[in-house]
């Protein structure tokens, strides 16, 4: 490799590098696009006014959501209010949801229930006497499980889709439980339409 000749005295560097072909160096460090210049504090910042801006575009959304959380603890507290007339607890939801979210939420009720019994058995509570049945597996037939299953579908204004095979007996129990509970609801709106004008009897429609 040959070696690089010394430059001469009394030559500057970009002259140097002139002679040589080679562009010169910027000064600075070439990492930023302002390299070559004393760069100020507030260059590639937000000014006051942005920031302000961007501010209340959060605000705004703060307050929209504020509202709708009013409104919906507005029909959180008549829900519960409709609840309680109906003669239930809020607690009961609780419940519900506990058993209903999660195998762990589900498992955690199970377990409050089996301490509650197990003590009552150990201070000879009449609680305590049904330790036993809740420690077993249920054993209720499936034909009796899957009509009352049908029957909160239909409770529930759920599609009339039986999760069961049709060859199953489970299946017909299950069309069972929903078209029972469908013609208790048919049985309440019955008498509705008979007071209605123009259901049955003789009037004046009977002439026509």
């Amino acid at each position: 490799m040959a070696k690089r000749g010394k430059k001469p005295k009394g030559v500057t560097l970009q002259q140097e590098a002139k002679r040589r072909g080679r562009p010169p160096k910027a000064k600075g460090n070439g990492a930023h696009p302002a390299a070559g210049r004393k760069v100020a504090k507030t260059d590639n910042q937000p000014s006051e006014d942005a920031i302000r801006e961007n501010f209340l575009q959060h605000r705004g959304v703060w307050n929209q959501l504020g509202a709708k959380q009013k409104l919906l603890d507005e029909q959180w507290k008549d829900a519960k209010a409709a609840l309680k007339a109906d003669g239930h607890k809020v607690v009961h939801m609780h419940i519900a949801d506990a058993l209903s979210n999660s195998a762990k939420s589900e498992a955690k009720i199970y377990g409050e229930v089996e301490d509650r019994l197990k003590v009552a058995r150990y201070i000879g509570h009449k609680l305590g006497a049904q330790y036993d049945l809740f420690a077993q597996p249920d054993r209720t037939p499936l034909v009796d499980s899957a009509y009352d299953s049908g029957k909160q579908a239909s409770m529930e204004n759920e599609t009339k889709k039986p999760p069961f095979d049709p060859s199953n007996e489970a299946y017909n129990a299950w069309m069972r439980g929903y078209d029972d509970h469908q013609k208790t609801l048919m049985a309440k709106f019955q008498p509705l339409q008979q007071d209605a004008p123009g259901w049955g009897g003789s009037g004046e429609d009977d002439d026509l």
